[in-house]
């Protein structure tokens, strides 16, 4: 008994060895495709300056920079999607898992997973298949073949696969029998049959109208998402298993082949990395950290003017980074120890923080405005001169709150002593340092050095040089910029890649039209459509993150707006605005939830209800970009002409 007793424990022993060398493997070969991909975004940084400079200085650009630039793009971000599931960095929601008890949530998970493997690897398979296909298509200057990218391609979903197996085994590892796990993968190998196999399914779907179909597509991606699911993933999964029941797997699988590459073989997209590297290598050269510091000196003794010094910075770093989760969680570490000193009432103080952290994406470069105008085609360089002056706008209704808010209740802003001016401008010279990034970027686009899509190279080589000339960039921080910056990228890609799907869904199935419709029907005045679709965005960005979001409703509502003589830059704008009000409601709310995690002594209860007077703001300021369009297109006329 006692030999049989010790051949179990070192077979356990043995078998957890080598779960640990498998669970190392997997971290190791995705952190070599991370460091790959960023390899490539590094590089494009460097050929679109040689470019840009070339062409305006010496009327030499670099002729195969397009071509290059979109391989690039490709590659990188599927081999950063690999790294981003490894990290588990995708945006997920689980309302649906909350309240259920754990081992059903494992099951549950589990389930849902290996359906959501299924996708992976019929994408990875059929996108091998459709490779040869493509083979003879070349790039515009240079000739290069597609077919080898497209190798690339399934590769990495291949990989994405091997993470994603990886991550439901840890999830089998929590049930206490072999039976149980067994059966759970048994039940979802079965789902997965029944979804591809049984016909009345397919026959049901193709008895039914087709907007029907497209609605039961919805809400299977619903169901995912709420399963906790990433989003991207649900959006694929919903995307090809409706589309296959509905018009054949054929066609299906050719979308789930074919879209995610050429939605990404876009110059315009080259723009996403360069101002995300951009952003964390000025959080992590600290230039956020200074400018809050000396902003902190010439408006601390205002009336809540520690908040004010928030706001402003939030303002000002929004200049170097379009994100406004970094922009919350950095400003939360850098201020929250300085209100609490000074005895600023929490609530209201991470409130701010959560509610000034959304002028990262409508001063510019914002992160949204680049994704808005790449999936509907709208000029990216005058949606970043249209969010300009709302976004000032912004920053001065916040303020003129917080000094309401000091008047009427001085307790929970106390009042801060004046600093020496001496030691205001000593601080001074550290604040210059995101002004000098914001005039590079906006400076050059407005000079014509470069376009709006060349900026963030421009950017991201401008923070580089201050922090190394500084030395505020030693090689950790370097890693640590190009790791986060891989994580985003790579969640950015996934969603793009899933959304591509499930939008062919859409289309096909005449859901936009059967919406625009609807909205039309109700009253063609402009008005009632910012109304309506306001309303549609703000119960919409309650559940769903804002990035997903947009790419899923932007494509269906400007159509709509440019038939109603809509400008689509402003429409943009209001688009944007109210998407991120949604960051800040319950019961995603992620802005709120992102502080939560790091400030977990306070409930989250209470940052919903510091948000509070900040979305009362915002509603208020989306009112009156929707009233008047002059605000988010008269600097756009001024600089770009009508």
């Amino acid at each position: 008994m006692e030999k049989n007793k010790d051949c179990r424990s070192e077979n356990g022993i043995t078998s957890k060895k080598q779960e640990a060398n498998y669970d190392k493997f997997v971290r190791r070969f995705s952190l070599f495709c991370a460091d790959a991909g960023m390899f490539i975004f590094i590089g494009i940084i460097l050929l679109t300056l040689r470019h840009a400079l070339g062409r305006y200085f010496f009327d030499s650009p670099f002729n195969g920079n397009l071509d290059l630039t979109c391989f690039a793009v490709v590659s990188g971000i599927f081999l950063c999607m690999i790294y981003t599931m490894q990290q588990d960095g995708h945006i997920s929601v689980g309302l649906l898992m909350d309240g259920m008890p754990l081992k059903v949530q494992h099951v549950v998970y589990i389930i849902t997973s290996i359906l959501s493997l299924v996708f992976v690897l019929i994408t990875a398979f059929e996108t091998f298949v459709y490779a040869p296909q493509v083979m003879a298509q070349t790039s515009t200057v240079l000739k290069i073949s597609k077919g080898p990218f497209f190798y690339l391609i399934g590769l990495c979903w291949l990989l994405l696969g091997i993470v994603l197996a990886s991550n439901i085994l840890r999830g089998v590892e929590k049930f206490s029998t072999i039976k149980v796990a067994s059966g759970v993968l048994a039940a979802s190998v079965l789902l997965c049959v029944l979804f591809v196999k049984v016909q009345p399914f397919s026959k049901a779907l193709k008895g039914m109208n087709s907007v029907t179909v497209g609605i039961i597509g919805l809400l299977v991606f619903a169901g995912l998402m709420f399963l906790k699911q990433p989003v991207s993933i649900a959006m694929g999964f919903a995307g090809l298993f409706v589309l296959g029941l509905y018009m054949g797997w054929a066609p299906a699988f050719s979308v789930a082949a074919s879209n995610p590459f050429s939605a990404l073989y876009n110059y315009t997209w080259s723009t996403v990395p360069m101002f995300v590297i951009m952003g964390y290598f000025a959080k992590n050269t600290q230039l956020a950290e200074e400018f809050y510091f000396g902003v902190k000196q010439w408006v601390g003794h205002l009336p809540g003017g520690l908040l004010h010094a928030v706001i402003l910075g939030n303002g000002a770093f929004g200049a170097c980074s379009g994100d406004t989760l970094g922009a919350g969680v950095t400003f939360c570490s850098i201020s929250l120890p300085e209100t609490r000193k000074y005895g600023y009432d929490d609530t209201l103080t991470l409130g701010c923080i959560a509610g000034g952290s959304v002028l990262a994406a409508l001063i510019p470069p914002s992160m949204l405005f680049i994704v808005f105008g790449a999936t509907t085609q709208t000029s990216i360089g005058r949606l970043f001169m249209a969010g300009a002056i709302p976004g000032f706008l912004l920053v001065i209704m916040y303020m003129i709150l917080l000094y309401i808010i000091a008047k009427v209740r001085p307790d929970l802003l106390p009042k801060v002593e004046k600093v020496p001016r001496r030691e205001a401008l000593k601080a001074t010279p550290n604040m210059l340092y995101l002004v000098v990034v914001f005039m590079v970027v906006i400076g050059g686009i407005y000079a014509g050095i470069f376009s709006p899509t060349e900026a963030g190279a421009f950017g991201a080589a401008a923070v580089l040089i201050i922090g190394l000339l500084r030395r505020k960039l030693p090689w950790k921080a370097f890693l640590l910029s190009i790791r986060e910056s891989a994580a985003t990228l790579g969640m950015i890609g996934l969603l793009l890649a899933g959304s591509m799907v499930f939008q062919r869904l859409v289309v096909l199935t005449g859901i936009t039209t059967a919406m625009g419709n609807a909205i039309i029907g109700m009253s063609s005045s402009r008005y009632a459509f910012f109304a309506i679709s306001g309303i549609l965005l703000l119960v919409l960005g309650c559940f769903i993150d804002a990035l997903p979001l947009l790419m899923l409703m932007a494509p269906i509502l400007l159509p709509i707006a440019t038939s109603l003589s809509i400008d689509p830059i402003h429409f943009g704008v209001f688009t944007v605005t109210v998407i991120l009000i949604g960051t800040l409601t319950p019961p995603v709310g992620i802005m709120v939830y992102a502080l939560a995690g790091v400030v977990p002594d306070v409930p989250m209860t209470k940052i919903f209800k510091g948000v509070m007077p900040f979305i009362f703001v915002m509603c208020l300021f989306t009112v009156l970009i929707a009233v008047f369009p002059g605000l988010s297109t008269w600097l756009v006329t001024k600089m770009f002409g009508a």
